[in-house]
């Protein structure tokens, strides 16, 4: 039997894949989060979203965002900062307006997001 994970075991081995960029083994904890039913606690949400934007795999975190039942600023971040960093800057300030759209307030590291989006883009006015 042995003591089970909860959302806080699962999200701190997950930024550890995320960290190694190790995706296959989070994958391994993807699936066992689902079969543990804790793939709707926003704290895992978060993580996975952060995992798999790290990792390269914005197609899964796309999928995991839009899956997602809550989202708070940590979510909507971690999307943000997964599409800037990976050079899809559009995209990254698309997902910003929706956040303001959905009344989520920003913080600091939504702007340096925001800020890296814009710098790859060249926009300097909409950084500014």
């Amino acid at each position: 039997m042995g003591i089970q994970p909860d959302n806080f075991t699962y999200a701190t081995v997950l930024d550890t894949c995320a960290n190694l960029a190790t995706v296959g083994l989070g994958k391994q904890i993807h699936a066992q989060i689902i079969k543990h039913e804790l793939q709707s606690d926003v704290y895992v949400v978060s993580t996975l979203l952060d995992m798999y934007s790290k990792t390269g795999n914005m197609q899964d975190s796309q999928l995991m965002f839009r899956k997602a039942q809550k989202r708070d600023f940590v979510t909507w971040n971690a999307m943000i900062c997964g599409y800037a960093y990976h050079g899809f800057a559009e995209e990254a300030l698309t997902v910003f307006e929706d956040m303001k759209m959905e009344n989520v307030r920003p913080n600091h590291a939504t702007f340096v997001a925001v800020l890296r989006a814009c710098g790859h883009m060249g926009l300097v006015q909409e950084g500014w």
